[in-house]
């Protein structure tokens, strides 16, 4: 096996999931909150009920993942 059929690591993308989520969640805050300053209350509305889906989304990972490695362990 040659070095060139080793499929190269990118090591720039070492976040999990989780990261992003929460990440993306504080972008949707951010910008509702500029939104709603600037008086934009349908965009700052939306902004918010994804900022509100992504923080929920990324509770139930959170909770499934600690339920899968309690069960992993039994």
């Amino acid at each position: 096996m040659k070095d060139s059929d080793v499929p190269a690591v990118d090591k720039k993308r070492t976040e999990p999931l989780m990261g992003n989520l929460l990440y993306y969640a504080i972008a949707f805050l951010v910008i509702a909150l500029v939104a709603a300053l600037l008086g934009f209350g349908g965009v700052a509305g939306t902004a918010m009920a994804g900022a509100h889906l992504l923080i929920w989304v990324a509770v139930a990972l959170v909770v499934i993942g600690l339920v899968a490695s309690l069960l992993r362990r039994v």
